[in-house]
């Protein structure tokens, strides 16, 4: 109860709670896999810890693979409306990890008996006070917490040709769904039937041409398409860094942390953004692996075992179908990550040996 002259106020009450609370016991600093897995970790081993997310994306936490491929791939022409794809065992689900309701509203994270997980949107973590325990927002907010987590990702790079083009190349950078022609900036498409490989292309140039864009290679080369799509990888956003005294690895990028991924005493990092020590490797790690974001999960609550996992990216072990030849006949085949197709598979096998 608050008395202001005469009058009492009620801190109960939904008019008189702050927009977002001044304090959290855990603050977790982005919205992605890393983030979402921290969260659930904490309230699974304290059912009445209150945690806040805050992300920049305008988004709830969802998946960021089925983006580039199950959405990507997908037949159904409403997937960029209803966001839902197949799992591998013929689910269907969508890429959020949990629906609205499973979020308790920013305001009243500090009030709910139980404790909840809030995520506050669109805003951006712009400087942080590591002695003082708090962080601020891009408005002026103003949050401290007992334990942080760094989950910040990464931005995508991009071509060195398209940054030099000019503005009427930027300006079709885009987001699509439906193209005539696409051509592909990495060698990640290769499985793709009626895909064109030109090993060992470097990108001079980008220009448009009418309605198409021309990019011209060191060789002489010129390639004309309709869309580019540059899968280049991506710079983790340590731009924290500097308000809050921490280390970035000069091999890697990224945070550096310890095996417990712990950059001080109460900030952890994980995902994209965090580099440590790999005791069985012997060398610096900085994992893009959805894998290596679940598998942070548990360090911000009490655990005192190291990270233990090898990278494991999952575009070394997405679909894919070998064929064993033997006098340029089909002996054997393996699928991986392709089920229910065996059938088929064993249909094609005796029909080459026929």
């Amino acid at each position: 109860m608050l008395l202001l002259g005469a009058r009492e106020v009620s801190l109960d009450a939904p008019g008189a709670r702050p927009e977002v609370p001044s304090h959290v016991p855990f603050l977790l600093i982005g919205g992605g896999t890393a983030a979402f897995a921290a969260a659930r970790s904490i309230r699974a081993r304290d059912p009445g810890a209150r945690v806040l997310i805050v992300s920049e994306d305008p988004a709830l936490p969802y998946m960021r693979p089925p983006l580039s491929k199950e959405l990507w791939f997908s037949d159904d022409p409403h997937v960029t409306e209803t966001l839902r794809f197949k799992q591998w065992n013929g689910k269907e689900r969508s890429i959020y990890f949990q629906p609205p309701s499973f979020y308790v509203p920013v305001r009243d994270l500090p009030f709910v008996e139980n404790g909840g997980v809030a995520v506050l949107c669109g805003k951006k973590v712009v400087h942080m006070d590591v002695r003082g325990n708090t962080v601020k927002l891009s408005d002026g907010t103003q949050i401290s917490y007992d334990k942080c987590l760094i989950a910040t990702g990464g931005s995508p790079r991009n071509l060195p040709a398209i940054e030099r083009a000019g503005k009427d190349v930027q300006q079709r950078l885009t987001l699509f769904r439906k193209l005539p022609c696409r051509t592909p900036g990495s060698g990640c498409a290769r499985g793709m039937e009626g895909v064109n490989v030109m090993p060992n292309a470097v990108v001079k140039s980008v220009s448009v041409s009418g309605k198409r864009l021309v990019i011209k290679l060191k060789d002489g080369r010129k390639v004309e398409t309709d869309h580019i799509v540059a899968a280049v990888g991506l710079e983790p956003n340590v731009e924290l860094a500097k308000s809050a005294g921490l280390e970035v690895d000069s091999d890697f990028g990224g945070f550096r942390v310890n095996a417990e991924l712990q950059a001080r005493s109460n900030i952890w990092v994980a995902g994209d953004a965090a580099c440590f020590y790999d005791i069985k490797l012997g060398t610096g790690i900085r994992s893009e692996s959805e894998t290596e974001a679940e598998a942070s999960e548990v360090r911000i609550a009490p655990s005192s075992s190291p990270t233990p996992q090898v990278p494991k990216p999952g575009e070394d072990y997405g679909k894919g179908v070998i064929f064993y030849l033997r006098d340029k006949v089909v002996v054997g085949i393996v699928l991986w990550n392709i089920f229910n197709r065996m059938p088929i598979a064993r249909k094609v096998s005796t029909a080459l040996v026929c």
